[in-house]
């Protein structure tokens, strides 16, 4: 993949709608609003959104819109021709205040978008939101909610890698939390990534 933190030039250069991810990683540390409409540009032409997509992209254009109103009629334009799925993400998308976003249910789709959300805007509530989510691994008769904690607690884990905030946000709030929620943040904090995969493949095999 092109690095889009040091050539600003190759703004949405990605191929494929999967690499969404990669663009919202360097959106994040470089906050460039001018992006997001070479982006929908792309996406207008494709045929469809990916499933894995659908939650993340409506969590981080929710947010740049949140943050950006005066460029949504903008964006909104370039939508004209794109496909209905797209265009209904960019509709719903349009509704989603912060607010709105912070009462939503913990789910593994909505991980996804807290996520990007977070990423849109820097807004740790977001990622407060993921933290919470770990205690339904307690949950565990309960499949839903098992992966729902699970996928909150290795996508913390990950996040933790490359954002210094989630991990100063991590470490700071964690009095806050309810008691199981600390059990598996100090997890978190003290084990490395691919631990922390490896406890939660073992979780999901129960």
């Amino acid at each position: 993949n092109p690095d889009i933190h040091s050539d600003p030039s190759t703004q949405a250069a990605f191929t494929q709608p999967e690499e969404l991810d990669h663009f919202f990683d360097s959106y994040a540390f470089i906050q460039r609003p001018d992006w997001v409409g070479p982006m929908l540009d792309f996406l207008s032409k494709q045929d469809g959104i990916p499933m894995v997509a659908i939650a993340g992209l409506t969590g981080f254009l929710a947010e740049v819109i949140n943050q950006n109103p005066g460029l949504d009629s903008e964006w909104n334009s370039k939508l004209t021709y794109a496909c209905p799925a797209l265009r209904n993400l960019y509709a719903k998308a349009r509704e989603l205040t912060p607010e709105a976003i912070l009462q939503m249910e913990p789910s593994t789709e909505n991980n996804d978008l807290f996520w990007s959300a977070f990423r849109a805007s820097g807004n740790l509530q977001y990622v407060g939101k993921v933290i919470d989510a770990m205690r339904l691994i307690e949950f565990g008769s309960d499949r839903g909610q098992l992966e729902t904690g699970v996928s909150a607690k290795w996508s913390l884990a990950a996040h933790l890698q490359s954002f210094p905030q989630v991990h100063f946000y991590a470490m700071t709030t964690a009095s806050e939390r309810e008691e199981t929620v600390q059990k598996h943040l100090n997890d978190v904090l003290t084990k490395d990534v691919e631990a922390i995969k490896a406890e939660s493949r073992q979780l999901l095999r129960r």
